[in-house]
């Protein structure tokens, strides 16, 4: 009668898949990915410091000739595309080292990914609650994935 179906790759295989490797990746250690975090937005204030200066600069310059439009403009509209430069290069670094890191490595399942945004690995989990879907193959692989 009524059987519950899941959603085509939605099931507990799709969250424990990884290619194999003989390493793990370092993108698992949290200090490695928080000192990578750290580094890069290090990186993006010296760089967004460096291009403000910049900024002043062109205005010195540009006074000697003519500017496009008025200074106060040219200021903010140079300012204001540093920021939002500096915005993205966040927002990317994020992608990278943040807590969806494992999305870019196909050799990090996403469980395992998913366990190490919080420091965590499978040897952590105490219980495993999976609901089955009643067929015999998918329950012999979700016994199977949740033993390794």
């Amino acid at each position: 009668e009524g059987r519950s179906v899941p959603a085509p790759g939605q099931g507990i295989l799709t969250s424990a898949r990884e290619m194999p490797s003989a390493m793990p990746s370092r993108l698992l250690d949290f200090e490695y990915r928080r000192r990578q975090m750290t580094g890069r937005r290090a990186a993006i204030k010296e760089w967004t410091e460096r291009e403000l200066e910049y900024v002043q600069a062109e205005v010195a310059a540009l006074k000697e000739g003519s500017l496009p439009c008025d200074v106060e403009t040219f200021v903010r509209e140079r300012t204001e595309f540093v920021h939002r430069e500096a915005r993205r290069q966040e927002s990317e670094a994020l992608d990278t080292w943040g807590s969806d890191f494992w999305r870019q490595d196909p050799r990090i399942a996403p469980l395992r990914g998913a366990l190490a945004v919080w420091g965590l690995t499978v040897d952590d989990i105490g219980v495993a609650s999976f609901h089955g879907t009643s067929t015999k193959a998918n329950d012999k692989n979700e016994s199977q994935v949740v033993e390794r």
